[in-house]
């Protein structure tokens, strides 16, 4: 998914925490993201975060089941539709 040309945030989330959830969502481990990414495994562990804050989920809920495309594209498709 391209992040690029979006506004600073979007259903609540930033462009990069896009660019996490769209990783997350296709099961990519937090150490592989941050690598993909170049930054640190603690800073994808906080946009996991954010994002799990962001859409009112629990940290502890299995966040790589509840992130998944349909949620992102509805997203997409219908953004004033809030997702949670």
């Amino acid at each position: 998914m391209s992040t690029r040309g979006l506004s600073s945030t979007w259903c609540g989330l930033t462009a990069r925490q896009w660019e996490v959830a769209e990783l997350v969502s296709s099961g990519f481990p937090d150490k592989l993201i941050a690598a993909r990414l170049r930054c640190a495994v603690r800073t994808v562990e906080d946009h996991v975060s954010d994002i799990a804050d962001a859409w009112m989920l629990d940290r502890s809920m299995n966040i790589r089941v509840l992130i998944t495309r349909r949620m992102v594209l509805q997203c997409i498709e219908r953004p004033s539709v809030a997702v949670a």
